[in-house]
């Protein structure tokens, strides 16, 4: 038997082999022009596109969320530096520490004999939020990994995280 292709495959399922069968049934009918057949909502090989296509934007998203959480540690950490460097040189400045959570990322500083939370930082969107305690953010989003020029300005104590 010969098809043309893209092939329309029944599949169904054996219940006393457990096992699934694939049968030709015949060419998928002509497509309309926005994607959809008659028969078939959504032809097969626009669906796999999709999904596929969907599941790498995601790892682009996570990819770019890690490079952008990164160079905002850098940012913070260099601000950091230069802001103790002309008025604490006597001391030496916090390094910022990246503690994983569930739903927000908590960056804690560590100035070596005590943690204090500098700020959450939401994995889904990647905003910035000043610490309402050691557990969890303040209401409001005060910028975002994504735009450097959020937290350009930033501060070791945090001042930049308030409203203005």
């Amino acid at each position: 038997m010969k098809f043309k292709w893209p092939l329309r495959l029944r599949i169904s399922y054996n219940g006393n082999t457990s096992a699934f069968q694939a049968d030709a049934v015949g060419p998928i009918p002509s497509i309309r022009s926005n994607g959809a057949t008659k028969k078939d909502p959504k032809p097969l090989d626009l669906y796999w596109f999709y999904v596929v296509r969907s599941s790498m934007k995601k790892r682009v998203k996570i990819m770019n969320f890690e490079t952008s959480l990164e160079n905002f540690l850098s940012v913070v950490t260099e601000n950091t530096k230069k802001y103790y460097k002309t008025n604490y040189s006597n001391l030496t400045p916090p390094v910022y520490v990246n503690l994983g959570g569930r739903k927000y990322n908590k960056i804690v500083s560590d100035d070596g004999n005590r943690n204090s939370v500098y700020c959450f930082v939401e994995k889904s969107t990647g905003l910035i939020y000043k610490p309402a305690g050691y557990r969890a953010p303040a209401k409001g989003a005060r910028g975002s990994i994504y735009e450097p020029a959020t937290f350009k300005n930033s501060d070791p104590h945090g001042s930049w995280l308030y409203y203005r």
